[in-house]
């Protein structure tokens, strides 16, 4: 499987894992008591997802840089983590107020699905160009 479809698959693993984040906040919400089970199901789907991200976003990004250009593309990889952290500092200070929990990783759920849609469509591109360079060096051979 393609490094950016492995990837994918983390971004679709953080959707699910917002979708049960969601389910188990609304579930408390209604008086629900929620197992302790459900948040370690949720850490550990979140962290198999990060690894699917960050590690393989990294690997990709060093693999598809120009030989000069390696560490300049690592750092701009790293630079879009710090954007990304940043950006979900602010964001958790929505929680409980003025955003209820169910509110919140409902929001969650919009934005993650945005990103892996945006991603899907990213991805295809990288797998043509891979699919042409491996066509190519076969010609070639």
């Amino acid at each position: 499987m393609p490094t950016p479809q492995k990837m994918l698959f983390g971004f679709v693993l953080t959707l699910v894992t917002v979708v049960l984040l969601t389910g188990m906040a609304f579930a408390a919400s209604k008086g629900i008591r929620i197992s302790v089970w459900w948040m370690i199901l949720a850490i550990a789907l979140i962290t198999y997802a990060e690894l699917a991200i960050s590690m393989l976003g990294l690997l990709f990004a060093y693999e598809q840089a120009e030989p000069g250009t390696k560490s300049f593309v690592t750092a701009l990889f790293l630079l879009t983590v710090f954007a990304g952290d940043t950006l979900g500092a602010f964001y958790a200070n929505l929680y409980e107020h003025p955003l209820s929990p169910t509110q919140y990783f409902g929001l969650q759920i919009v934005l993650m699905a945005a990103c892996t849609v945006i991603f899907a469509f990213v991805s295809r591109r990288f797998d043509r160009q891979t699919k042409l360079n491996d066509s190519s060096l076969s010609a070639a051979a």
